[in-house]
């Protein structure tokens, strides 16, 4: 009988485990590989300089973000930390060229994820 309760417990626990490590990869998956036509839409070319615009950045992604992240989790925040890119300083203007982008969330048993992605605003041609 108490092997048949371990067994048990054993069994509820590993289905927990992984629930939470398929949503890991799920979220990951989701967050890796936002599409780059998304960041595009705000980038602008001010004095042949390559900037994001925050605004627009901010509404495109978040619009991408909660249609995909509900599927997984209702328990999300999303923040954004704009900054320039000569002493990584924040930026207080409308046209930034660098942004990190942090999504926390929480899963099953409140387990608490984590993901913060860089992104910066240059020009590729020259390499």
């Amino acid at each position: 009988m108490i092997i048949f309760v371990i067994s048990s417990i054993f069994a509820v626990f590993s289905l927990q485990f992984f629930v939470i490590n398929l949503q890991i990869q799920s979220l990951n998956r989701l967050i890796i590989n936002t599409p780059i036509s998304l960041f595009s839409k705000a980038v602008y070319d001010l004095n042949d300089d390559l900037y994001f615009d925050v605004y627009l950045l901010e509404e495109t992604l978040n619009d991408y973000y909660v249609n995909e992240i509900t599927k997984y989790t209702n328990k999300y925040e999303i923040s954004y930390y704009f900054y320039n890119l000569e002493d990584h300083s924040y930026c207080t203007l409308n046209f930034c060229k660098g942004v990190d982008i942090t999504i926390s969330c929480s899963l099953i048993n409140n387990y608490h994820f984590s993901l913060t992605m860089y992104y910066e605003a240059r020009d590729g041609r020259y390499g």
